[in-house]
């Protein structure tokens, strides 16, 4: 689960702080359990300046998902690379 959260920041651009102006720092993230099948992670984010706080939501990554490098691709998009 450690992993999937670690990877889950991975790319994650923070949010702008409203009143400052800033880019605000990530401090936790939490597994969440949504009405859907999907799961979700919570990054929770603070500004410096301010105090200010954001929630950002992103869905948690398929460990039992093939890398995109394993997906087959149509012969008409194979021929165009």
């Amino acid at each position: 689960m450690v992993d999937r959260l670690k990877e889950s920041v991975d790319g994650l651009e923070p949010p702008t702080c409203p009143k400052c102006h800033i880019d605000m720092r990530w401090y936790r993230a939490e597994l969440v359990s949504g009405r859907t099948s999907a799961a979700m992670i919570a990054h929770y984010f603070y500004c410096t300046n301010c105090g200010q706080r954001a929630e950002l939501k992103t869905k948690a990554p398929n460990p039992d998902a093939p890398p995109p490098s394993k997906l087959s691709r149509s012969a008409r998009l194979s021929q165009a690379a």
